[in-house]
């Protein structure tokens, strides 16, 4: 059984949370990381971090040519983050469709996932949908 927490625990995450990572408060407290991520999450306790206008043209000159986890990382930001800047910023990725992309979409949309798919061709679930849609594809269950 899961150890409780208590009292004493939560003071010490209200007071060190911003500038302590969640490996450093656990191991202050006995905990995993993801634990003490879990217990700031349902308390509310956020560290968010303010863009800047660095980051910002970080991602402006970057979003086309790199993935959403290689600016998180350059940034040290999570993957969320930066899609939600890129969102706020009116920055889009424009997927450019190449005949060997549409041949690997026709020759394997039903062995993967459209996740997979889009992992595979470097575009994100929802282009990989769109142009199954836009190509006349559909799943078994589809029809």
């Amino acid at each position: 059984m899961a150890r409780q927490w208590t009292d004493a625990d939560d003071a010490y995450l209200r007071q060190h949370h911003r500038r302590r990572t969640n490996a450093e408060l656990g191991d202050a407290l006995g905990r995993s990381a993801a634990a003490v991520a879990f217990r700031l999450s349902s308390a509310g306790l956020v560290r968010r971090r303010a863009w800047t206008d660095e980051d910002d043209e970080h991602l402006r000159r970057h979003h086309e040519r790199m993935e959403n986890h290689a600016l998180a990382k350059a940034l040290k930001r999570s993957e969320n983050a930066v899609a939600r800047r890129l969102s706020a910023l009116g920055l889009r990725r424009a997927y450019r469709w190449t005949a060997q992309a549409d041949a690997l979409l026709i020759a394997r949309y039903n062995g993967l996932t459209n996740a997979e798919l889009a992992r595979e061709l470097g575009a994100t679930d929802a282009v990989i949908a769109h142009r199954l849609r836009a190509l006349g594809l559909r799943r078994g269950s589809d029809e």
